[in-house]
Parts: C-alpha cells; sequence; structure tokens
C-alpha cells in the first residue's frame, strides 16, 4: 500500500520528475508467507527456488532492471539464490528530476564509492554548495539531508550512519 501511494504520485505534468517505487516478495513455492501480504499489501510472487535459483536470480534481477530504466542490472550476484532461498525482498525505486540547485557538470570528479564494507568503486560523484534541510539523529546515528526538485513538488532524502561517514573519511 505504501509503495502504492507513492507510485502514484510519482510524476508531474512536465515530466520534469518522474518516480516510480515496485516492491517484489517472492517465496519459494513450497513456502507459506501469508502474513507477508496483510503487511505489505503486495501480492507474494511464487518463484522456484527449489529446482532452479539461478533461474529465478536472473528473473529478480530483470524485474528490478525494468522499473530502474536499466539503471541496476545486476542486484542479486551469482550465488545469491540457492534451492534453500526460501523468500526474496527487492524493492525497486526509480528517481529522474531536475534538482533546484543543479550540479555544475565540470564540478563531477571520480570518487571512492562504498559498495559495502568490503567493496568499494570509484564513480562519478556530483558536488553542490547551498542551503538544504538538513537534521542529525543521535539515536539513529544519522544524518539525513533533503535535496529539493525543480518547483518543489518532490524532493529526495539522502541518509548517512556515523559509519559510513567514517569510512569515506579515511
Amino acid at each position: 500500500m505504501w509503495g502504492r501511494r507513492l507510485w502514484r504520485c510519482g510524476s508531474d505534468k512536465t515530466r520534469r520528475t518522474r518516480f516510480s517505487l515496485c516492491p517484489l516478495i517472492s517465496c519459494s513455492s513450497g513456502s507459506r508467507f501469508r502474513c507477508m501480504k496483510d503487511k505489505f499489501f503486495e501480492e507474494i510472487e511464487k518463484l522456484d527456488f527449489e529446482n532452479d535459483p539461478e533461474s529465478q536470480r536472473l528473473y529478480i534481477n530483470n524485474w528490478v532492471e525494468n522499473p530502474t530504466h536499466g539503471e541496476i542490472t545486476d542486484l542479486l550476484t551469482p550465488g545469491s539464490t540457492t534451492k534453500n532461498t526460501k523468500l526474496a525482498i527487492a524493492n525497486a525505486a526509480y528517481f529522474k528530476g531536475t534538482w533546484q540547485s543543479k550540479f555544475k557538470p565540470e564540478e563531477t570528479q571520480k570518487e571512492i564509492f562504498y559498495v559495502s564494507n568490503e567493496r568499494q568503486e570509484f564513480v562519478d560523484m556530483m558536488h553542490v554548495e547551498g542551503t538544504f534541510n538538513h537534521a542529525a539523529n543521535e539515536k539513529l546515528g544519522c544524518h539525513i539531508l533533503e535535496l529539493p526538485c525543480f518547483g518543489r513538488r518532490a524532493s529526495s532524502t539522502i541518509s548517512s550512519t556515523e559509519s559510513e561517514r567514517s569510512a569515506s573519511s579515511e
């Protein structure tokens, strides 16, 4: 239900902002997860992990690739689903919009992006200076930043934890 609400308010009439959120809940064909439907208000898709886990992994990756317009192609890595997989929950979000404070392409630089604690990649990073809504939550140990889009009808909210900030400054 939450995903459907966001989906409905996905695009403005000028098409400057596009947003979609598409949840997927899939379970092994022999498993029963009725309570998941009650909690997430989504249909549960039965997949045959037991007999063909690799095809099911590819199916989920393809499912994620479509709503993200090809931006996320390999969410699940080879071997991440096995015959013992009972439940897979994926949530694909796609956002494309014009920022209120635009990023200058000439200020884009290659910097380290932490994919996980073990894996880092160099990616293009954008920089912008300005006044933005910001909050820090000690209990959660995170900082939250809001980047408004053109017309301020939508915004992107970004959070980072203390450990993420520590890793990026090392």
